[in-house]
């Protein structure tokens, strides 16, 4: 048996690619298979190994050690070079899955997509992982029409069905998944992904309460792939019926002991945190206390995962340790009745389950499991909350539907006693005056925030003991980290809401910005009107660049507010904003409309519209929305962002006179040493011109430097240091003495403040200011290998330094730019589609994409060997 290439046109040692494959499928579970597999790839009998080769055995042995985002970046960089690599595709697409690193799936599909053709057998395969890609990132209708177009190229590609099958659930009434999978069935039941799809076309009888056809299914086919090998066949089996089993639905103990019989053999042999926690649940089913046997079991299995996740330093040990030990006590707590536990146990981890890896859709089950156990415990606003969360990401879901009404029904109407607040709610305040103020304050912070400072400030003067004016005035100055007194008796003492504000303000000025959030978030959970929250909680998400519970929280909250209060469109149009950067962007215009049809000078709306349109339209389009509607938001608080949107739209056109007219006018007005957004808004626009080669003119430079020179020794916010440092390092640093040592004092003084405490900000600045503030210098210093050195592996760490998605593109840019000019054309070429596949409409990104492919030319295949194969 001989090989020549294989099919995608890669020369290649069959040994190596088989023992690839071979030890990335052990690593599930086997060990021993692992490591049988290694020692066949290194001890390869080829001796002319080529440096791909080599690469997929060091990528091989990372991964057997471990570390898979390691070896997933190795898989990364050899598709840089060598993009037909199906050995590379089919292993980082695997590991991308049990990472959950959906955003790497998706750009490294887009990178490679360009260079195969529909005359590629393979191709529709590929696409359909793509398309599963863009699913699992909210970009539902581009996934649904690239999976329809690998079913018309071949209609048995198994990863096509499944994404549909997620696009149906989360858009369409399930009875059309139903419908689709069964009359497709004989294309897909032969494949790996049967028993997977099977699971997803019983979901679909669960939303529908058809439970006789749900269980045909499982015994038919889920319960004929309960093997102790088959890991992810039991996952599903598991997976659905505890969520019969959370929600008091009898599936029956001798379904379950199929189960457990299997699982049992699991208990003392933890190697896949993921799998371990299912393994819980079949054990956890029911009431588990009256199982003696299985309450053994469960604890024993306890007991195995935290051993494993001391065992060593692997990615899925740290796993095990931070999420695996907590959710299994917390599931079987559920087994046990103790449903407060559950909620003590997991909704402080619920944006960190991803962690375990798996499709949004999988992970679901925990967030049933929080809401069945917010319901037995009582819980009801906060069940209510949750079912919001997750009726909002499922919208056709009947089985969401009927209980959001039913707990809403049981959570009755909210106080409206007492002295209340702009959103109903009853607050402590002795002046009409200081509530008008503050009620003032509230509206203004949401839509013009024309002097929304100066109303808490007068009304902090007529009432000292004025709670939530003291909490907005802190949470935004920082000025006291301690709760206001109540001189002179004004105020009575703080009622539970405002005593929750007090203390989540505290925890603010201490440092730890997400704890806030959760705190914030707690405080909704109970009081879905509360405006301070919302606005405070809606930009610490920004600044976290907390997206998902942005989306959240939002979407828990909307459903308490209507179309007769004055706030309902700024609230919508925050929600709309939080849609929009989760890659939902049909709802988010659509929402976004709507809010602007209520009250046309909504700033967030325009806003939100603003990115949509950079990533979905031409920007021309861009160009006439915002200059045709500027009356409606020059007025606002984001007049200087807006308008850096409307100068990105001309800059993709290379039109520098609009541009720097925007500039000139408006951005240079805002240039001041407190108005640090203003400044980032001005800095970034600048700096994307500075790394394409195109000159804006010292004079411009100048007029920020003089600014941001008064930062240099006061570091306090790592993503308005890095954009000081951009300012600093721009054009030919070295040939400016006076700039370079203000640069060099800037990196010094980040690191510093990366040193000072453990601020929630101090540690992004350690994990990611440090080493980005020296690749900005290094691009200044012409150092432009050293700028991917530092940069690229931060590359999926960037969000941790806030901003949107807009924003955080300028870091991209320097990747790109410094890719060309250090001649790491692939790379560059590879980062680039992955932006292009996110703005599809972008003449710049288009451009550049063209002429870099160009430099590339065709891919090199090497010379004809034939390899013996044993």
């Amino acid at each position: 048996m001989k090989a020549l290439y294989n099919t995608s046109g890669r020369h290649a040692s069959w040994t190596v690619a088989s023992s690839s494959y071979t030890a990335c499928w052990a690593v599930s579970g086997y060990p021993a298979r692992l490591h049988q597999a290694i020692r066949m790839a290194v001890k390869s009998p080829d001796p002319n190994l080529t440096s791909r080769e080599k690469a997929h055995i060091a990528a091989m042995q990372v991964f057997a050690s471990g570390n898979r985002p390691k070896a997933a970046e190795m898989w990364r960089a050899i598709l840089v070079d060598h993009p037909k690599d199906v050995v590379s595709i089919r292993l980082l697409f695997g590991a991308c899955i049990d990472l959950a690193e959906f955003m790497l799936m998706r750009d490294y599909l887009a990178a490679v997509l360009p260079w195969w053709t529909e005359e590629d057998e393979l191709y529709p395969f590929i696409l359909s992982y793509y398309a599963f890609a863009l699913e699992q990132t909210n970009q539902r209708d581009r996934a649904e029409h690239l999976a329809r177009k690998a079913l018309d190229l071949q209609k048995k590609t198994p990863w096509a069905y499944h994404t549909l099958s997620h696009v149906i659930e989360e858009e369409r009434e399930t009875v059309s998944g139903v419908e689709f999978l069964t009359s497709s069935r004989e294309n897909w039941k032969g494949s790996f992904l049967n028993g997977h799809i099977t699971w997803h076309l019983a979901l679909y009888y669960l939303d529908q309460s058809n439970l006789s056809e749900l269980f045909h299914e499982f015994d038919t086919v889920l319960c004929s792939l309960l093997e102790p090998d088959n890991l992810f066949g039991l996952i599903d089996a598991i997976s659905l019926l505890w969520r019969l089993n959370v929600a008091g639905v009898e599936a029956g103990e001798e379904r379950w002991k199929k189960i457990t019989d299997v699982c049992a053999q699991h208990v003392e042999n933890c190697t896949f945190t993921w799998f371990n926690l299912h393994v819980m649940m079949s054990l956890a089913h029911g009431k588990v206390s009256e199982s003696a046997a299985r309450l053994v079991l469960a604890e024993r299995l306890l007991k195995s995962i935290s051993e494993y996740a001391k065992s060593n330093t692997s990615t899925d040990c740290k796993v095990a340790d931070v999420i695996g030990v907590p959710v299994g006590n917390a599931l079987l707590a559920f087994g046990k009745g103790q449903y407060s536990e559950v909620i003590s146990l997991m909704l402080p981890l619920k944006y960190d389950l991803v962690k375990l890896g798996g499709s949004w859709a999988q992970r679901q089950v925990f967030s049933v499991t929080l809401i069945h156990a917010a319901i037995r415990s009582n819980q009801l606003p906060l069940a209510l909350a949750l079912i919001a969360e997750l009726r909002a990401m499922k919208p056709k879901s009947k089985t969401l539907d009927k209980l959001y009404k039913e707990i809403k029904g049981l959570c009755g109407a909210m106080d409206r006693t007492s002295v209340l607040d702009r959103g109903g709610l009853p607050l402590n305040c002795s002046s009409e005056r200081a509530l008008e103020l503050f009620n003032k304050a509230l509206h203004a912070s949401l839509s013009t925030n024309e002097s929304f400072i100066q109303y808490l400030r007068e009304a902090c003067e007529l009432d000292s003991g004025f709670v939530l004016v003291h909490c907005m005035l802190g949470s935004f100055w920082l000025s006291s980290s301690t709760p206001p007194s109540h001189p002179n008796g004004k105020s009575p003492l703080p009622v539970t809401r405002e005593k929750a504000h007090i203390a989540a303000m505290q925890v603010l000025a201490s440092g730890n910005r997400p704890k806030a959030a959760e705190m914030w978030r707690a405080i909704l959970v109970d009081h879905p009107k509360d405006v301070v929250s919302i606005r405070l909680l809606f930009y610490a998400c920004i600044d976290l660049a907390e997206f998902m519970l942005m989306r959240d929280y939002l979407a828990a909250v909307l459903p308490w507010w209507t179309e007769e209060d004055e706030l309902y469109p700024f609230i919508l149009s925050y929600y709309a904003f939080a849609l929009e950067q989760t890659n939902q962007r049909d709802r988010a215009e659509h929402l976004a409309r709507k809010a602007l049809d209520l009250q046309k000078k909504t700033p967030w709306a325009y806003h939100t519209l603003s990115h949509v349109i950079e990533e979905e339209r031409e920007t021309v389009s861009g160009v006439e929305f915002l200059t045709s509607s500027r009356e409606n938001w020059k007025g606002s608080y984001l007049n200087g962002h807006i308008t850096w949107h409307l100068a990105l739209y001309y800059l993709d056109q290379n039109n520098f006179s609009e541009l720097f007219h925007e500039f000139d006018t408006v951005l240079c007005s805002l240039l001041e040493p407190d108005d640090l957004y203003g400044l980032v808004d001005a800095i970034s626009l600048l700096w994307r011109l500075n790394v394409a080669g195109v000159e804006a003119g010292e004079e411009r430079w100048k007029k920020i430097t003089d600014v941001c020179a008064q930062h240099v020794e006061n570091c306090t916010f790592t993503w308005f240091n890095l954009h000081v440092m951009m300012s600093l390092a721009h054009g030919k640093v070295s040939e400016s003495a006076a700039r370079l040592v203000l640069a060099e004092r800037l990196l010094k003084s980040i690191s510093e403040y990366a040193k000072s405490n453990t601020s929630t900000d101090c540690k992004v600045a350690d994990v990611v200011g440090v080493p980005v503030g020296n690749a900005l210098l290094a691009f200044g210093k012409g150092q432009y290998s050293e700028v991917i050195s530092l940069m690229l592996p931060l590359k999926y760490d960037l969000v941790k330094l806030g901003g949107s998605w807009a924003q955080r593109q300028v870091f991209s840019v320097t990747l790109i730019h410094a890719a060309i000019r250090s001649k790491q054309l692939p790379l560059a070429l590879a980062l680039i589609a992955e932006l292009r596949a996110m703005k599809p409409k972008s003449r710049t990104l288009d451009k550049l994409y063209k002429e870099i492919k160009g430099l590339c030319g065709t891919m090199e295949q090497g010379p004809i060997r034939i390899v013996e194969l044993p």
